[in-house]
């Protein structure tokens, strides 16, 4: 009997936090999941489904970037796949796919750069100068606290690029290792050396660093 052909697709999603979903104790990956099954026409592996998902995101952020690679036995088109995610729960939305390779690393696989805007929600411009100065430090020590234990790192070696918008909000580009992490409001609060409460944190995309240096979208 002949192998059925797959092909690899790579989703993109966006969603607002998951305290504000209707049904909130539902985990985000759960609602994919579940469409996933339902709609897709999903090659196998082992009688299951085949598919996989990028990073875990916190509860209380929005996203554009939730990635999921899916594998398919058929190639649908642009109005296929928007047809697929046309009735996606509130909270969700379907932004792009593209083709990729059957055996190319997964997302989560990557060691790869987040891009964060942060949103203050006050005015918080008497600290610009103090930004632009510990941007420019290296070393620059931050103290993370995380399951009652505290660790000293060095944000430099975290911080890929941090700008100050004319919007008011901070852009901040942080390289995601694989086992590790820091929080991007850990990240704004030592740049400032203040406590910025935020109304809203959005993770735009998320990026792989070519030979060249160059961002590269996943």
């Amino acid at each position: 009997m002949s192998q059925k052909a797959e092909y690899r697709y790579r989703l993109r999603f966006s969603k607002s936090p998951e305290d504000s979903f209707e049904d909130g104790f539902k985990k985000s990956r759960n609602i994919l999941k579940e469409i996933f099954l339902k709609n897709l026409p999903l090659a196998e592996q082992n009688g299951k489904g085949k598919f996989s998902f990028g990073p875990a995101l916190p509860r209380n952020y929005f996203s554009e970037c939730e990635y999921a690679d899916v594998w398919l036995n058929v190639r649908p088109n642009k109005e296929e796949f928007e047809k697929f995610f046309s009735s996606l729960p509130e909270g969700f939305s379907f932004m792009s796919y593209k083709s990729i390779p059957l055996f190319f690393p997964p997302v989560e696989a990557v060691d790869s750069i987040e891009e964060y805007d942060l949103y203050p929600l006050s005015d918080i411009s008497e600290f610009k100068k103090v930004f632009e100065k510990n941007l420019s430090l290296s070393p620059l020590e931050i103290t993370i606290e995380k399951d009652s234990k505290i660790r000293k790192e060095d944000l430099s070696f975290w911080l890929y690029r941090a700008v100050w918008q004319s919007s008011g909000a901070v852009k901040v580009f942080i390289k995601r290792i694989k086992g590790r992490s820091i929080r991007p409001e850990a990240v704004i609060d030592r740049l400032t050396d203040s406590r910025v409460e935020l109304s809203k944190v959005i993770k735009k995309n998320i990026y792989w660093i070519d030979s060249a240096g160059n961002l590269n979208e996943i």
